[in-house]
């Protein structure tokens, strides 16, 4: 079960930088109102989402920085950190 989502982008220079999720019917309004970004096929990944074991779900996660959009794109890599209850964390990031 979901505790925490978090966003973090890590820059050329090796600091890292925590974005602001974005909630469910924030990231709705946001998708509806910019067609660039495409649809909102998915949920968001949310507190108290449960994932057993073995298995898989489709979910999405939006998020803002506080960063001009070139220190974004010239990134080195986009990190998810997902906190469970029990307190074990996973981390997913870019190539």
């Amino acid at each position: 079960m979901v505790r925490t989502v978090t966003v973090s982008v890590e820059l050329p220079d090796g600091s890292q930088t925590e974005g602001q999720t974005i909630s469910e019917p924030d990231a709705k309004r946001v998708f509806a109102a910019k067609p660039v970004l495409g649809g909102k096929y998915n949920d968001s990944l949310v507190m108290r989402d449960r994932l057993g074991p073995r298995s898989s779900i489709d979910r999405m996660i939006a998020a803002r920085f506080e960063l001009p959009e070139e220190k974004v794109q010239s990134r080195k890599r986009l990190i998810v950190r997902i906190e469970e209850v029990d307190g074990q964390i996973v981390e997913l990031s870019e190539k």
